[in-house]
């Protein structure tokens, strides 16, 4: 790799000096390097980027990779944030190796798979994409009731605070907190799994990404019509009425992210679990 473009969280400070660090020495390595303004688009990436440095948490790695949706850079993040299971680099030791592999080509790239969730409303049609997760939530005090169908079949209905509908990628985010599975992130899988649900034996399901997953909104003791947000990688893309569906695929996405020689997922995994106990 010649050609790097930095993206980098400006919010976050932990490791202060490194942009520049990470600039002069690509440079004196002979490479060439791009650094992202406060705000950018995928149409401020040069053509020649063979690759994204993203300095931020898990988050700022979800938005680069929806912005660059279709791109096919490869990824590679840089951890100033909390746990950072995306990220390749968690300290400023760790930086000099890294871009050292990256100029070498001591890596490969894996192919991470996106989901879609598409619906309509009086407003139109809408279709979200995702790195992590879709969710739908409840915006009401009461729970909501959701019917789950799988190409066409009904699979189960939950009577719960939302829904998950989590990558492989986003299985150790959102999903996790509420309970999911942890699933190997090239996985071709999508997790289910619902939030604070009312029933003792309400259990994620995992299904093949090639199936398509019907979510309707069903309401809840129906006095009056009840309402849900959809949430896309954390960021809400707006409300949902009773009887509204929206139906989850296989994104045509994926995102290519860099996994450096001699690191794995599982020791990636292992690190922060022991990060967590403390």
């Amino acid at each position: 790799m010649k050609h790097f473009y930095l993206v980098e969280n400006s919010r976050r400070g932990k490791l202060p000096g490194v942009p520049e660090l990470i600039e002069e020495y690509i440079t004196n390595r002979g490479a060439d390097i791009k650094r992202a303004a406060d705000r950018y688009d995928a149409d401020d990436i040069p053509e020649d980027t063979e690759c994204l440095i993203v300095m931020g948490g898990d988050g700022t790695m979800m938005r680069v990779a929806g912005i660059t949706a279709g791109r096919n850079i490869p990824i590679i993040g840089i951890n100033v944030g909390n746990l950072g299971y995306l990220t390749s680099a968690s300290s400023r030791e760790e930086i000099i190796p890294m871009i050292d592999k990256l100029l070498n080509g001591e890596y490969t790239i894996e192919s991470h798979s996106m989901i879609s969730g598409s619906w309509s409303d009086a407003g139109g049609s809408h279709t979200a994409y995702a790195f992590n997760d879709i969710n739908i939530d409840r915006r009401a005090s009461r729970a909501i009731r959701m019917r789950i169908s799988v190409n066409g079949e009904l699979l189960n209905e939950y009577l719960a605070d939302g829904i998950i509908i989590s990558t492989p990628a986003g299985s150790t985010a959102y999903n996790l907190a509420a309970g999911g599975p942890i699933v190997e992130p090239c996985s071709d899988v999508m997790v289910i799994t619902p939030v604070s649900p009312h029933a003792f034996m309400a259990r994620s399901v995992v299904l093949g990404m090639n199936n398509r997953v019907d979510v309707t909104v069903a309401g809840g003791n129906g006095e009056e019509r009840e309402f849900a947000e959809v949430a896309c990688d954390g960021q809400s893309m707006g409300s949902i009425s009773e009887e509204t569906t929206v139906t989850f695929s296989k994104a045509e996405y994926t995102i290519p992210m860099i996994r450096l020689s001699g690191d794995s997922y599982f020791k990636t995994l292992r690190n922060k679990m022991n990060q967590i106990r403390g």
